[in-house]
């Protein structure tokens, strides 16, 4: 039986996928749903990098204090933010620069996931040898049936 660490496991047999996050909204109930949904994703090996827009330092310790208080399985949260609004794709393409993933996948802080949704699109990449995974999204109006803290 191989006695291996998670974090070795992870290095050689788990891509790293990198979460971009753009948000221009402070915590409110569809952002805590949301960034609860992000950061309790099922799959191993992520990074979270958020870009808080439009946000003060206090603004900015709330949000990060909230993820670390969810971050069940210790994924790797980067954190940037500007005072200065910013559009959403100038945000992404900052993200994406800051990214060591070998995947990358775009949620905006009001999406809400399954919180299988990366590990599903990883078995499919992986089944299928594919660079790219595409989904579609629900709209929904009844934000009750979900819980946040």
């Amino acid at each position: 039986m191989w006695n291996i660490s998670l974090k070795i496991y992870m290095a050689i047999f788990l891509k790293k996928v990198s979460v971009v996050i753009p948000s221009n909204k402070p915590l409110n109930q569809i952002t805590k749903i949301s960034y609860k949904f992000i950061v309790q994703q099922t799959y191993r090996n992520i990074e979270l990098l958020i870009y808080l827009n439009g946000f003060n330092k206090k603004e900015k310790k709330l949000v990060i204090n909230y993820l670390e208080k969810l971050n069940i399985y210790n994924h790797n949260i980067i954190c940037f933010y500007s005072k200065k609004p910013i559009t959403p794709g100038l945000a992404r393409l900052k993200l994406i620069n800051e990214s060591n993933g070998e995947y990358i996948i775009f949620i905006d802080a009001d999406d809400i996931p399954d919180i299988n949704l990366i590990s599903y699109k990883m078995n499919l990449a992986n089944q299928e040898n594919s660079d790219i995974v595409c989904s579609s999204a629900n709209i929904f109006s009844n934000i009750e049936e979900y819980k946040y803290e």
